[in-house]
């Protein structure tokens, strides 16, 4: 991705750095009764689940790739929009303005970033926090030779038991990996100023918001038991 020429992208994060990250567990045994013993662990784990690109759909710079980086407009002054026809239904300049001119407000990348270029994998996707949950417990039956039965019971995302929507991930509203297209770029216009369409076939399936929750084994929560012998 560039603003320019693929030739000389400039310098930008990579797509795998993570900023921040937490990690903190806590664990506690007991033992009684000489032959048993209790282990309870939490393990927490928060951070972003990515970096986002935000690009024109199509080829901006005439270099044959759809990878151009996108301006952010300032206002809607700082844009022009116009009239499309997709499916026989007309959409308006304005019409297409407004739609995008509210996803940008909500977008906390793009509606702090105006008046710029979009900056490669610059946009930082959402945090995540998840709790594991480990219960240990062991049944010695010698304790010179430390032979012992241990039964465990593990529950993975354990904000999610407690409410469905702590825990779950999130992904990019248009399902690509790391890319989001926001505008088709349609030429110049007669003070050869470039010119915008939504890439959307009506303004109502415009996207109207980042991010979508993820919902797969990893948004949700999940319980699993063990069982070893141990000599």
């Amino acid at each position: 991705m560039a603003v320019g020429s693929l030739n000389y992208p400039g310098l930008s994060y990579s797509n795998f750095s993570i900023p921040h990250r937490i990690i903190a567990s806590l664990s506690y045994k007991f033992d009684y009764l000489h032959f048993f013993s209790t282990t309870i662990s939490l393990l927490y784990e928060g951070a972003p689940q990515g970096r986002l690109n935000y690009i024109y759909s199509n080829d901006m710079n005439g270099d044959g790739n759809a990878t151009d980086l996108m301006y952010i407009p300032k206002n809607e002054n700082d844009i022009i929009f116009v009239d499309k026809t997709a499916n026989g239904v007309l959409l308006t300049a304005e019409a297409q303005k407004e739609a995008f001119f509210k996803f940008l407000e909500q977008d906390d990348y793009l509606s702090s970033h105006k008046g710029e270029y979009a900056q490669r994998f610059g946009a930082v996707m959402p945090w995540v926090h998840q709790f594991n949950l480990k219960l240990t417990q062991d049944f010695v039956m010698d304790n010179v030779r430390k032979t012992k039965i241990q039964l465990t019971l593990d529950v993975l995302n354990l904000g999610n038991l407690i409410n469905s929507s702590w825990g779950v991930r999130k992904a990019q509203i248009t399902g690509s990996y790391d890319n989001i297209p926001l505008l088709q770029y349609m030429g110049v216009d007669a003070n050869n100023k470039p010119t915008f369409t939504l890439p959307t076939t009506t303004v109502e399936n415009y996207y109207t918001e980042t991010y979508k929750n993820v919902l797969d084994y990893a948004s949700t929560w999940s319980m699993q038991l063990g069982l070893r012998f141990i000599f």
